[in-house]
């Protein structure tokens, strides 16, 4: 498992892959609406992964939650928000507050 540089809990855990805009509320600790996006990275049903992705990127890029987006749509930026890992502690601390 990954690990991501955190400038309040040092280096950790790596916690889930967030659009831009998800990431910049959890450090915030502002409120933004968002869903999972179940992404097949290798597109053969054995890695599925979950982003958090805010609505605005989902209308943006024409995202469903009911559907699986394949690992070729999400490695093209132009078809897919860019994603990186959040920090687990932030994103747990922020998710709690509401």
């Amino acid at each position: 498992m990954g690990a991501v540089r955190c400038s309040k809990h040092g280096t950790n855990v790596a916690g889930p892959f967030c659009c831009d805009h998800v990431r910049k509320a959890v450090y915030a600790m502002a409120t933004i609406p968002y869903a999972i996006y179940r992404v097949d990275v290798l597109d053969d049903g054995d890695m599925i992964v979950g982003n958090m992705v805010c609505e605005e990127c989902a209308s943006k890029f024409g995202l469903s939650v009911d559907v699986v987006v394949s690992g070729e749509v999400w490695g093209e930026n132009d078809r897919y928000p860019y994603v990186c890992p959040e920090c687990a502690q932030c994103f747990k601390d922020w998710s709690a507050q509401g």
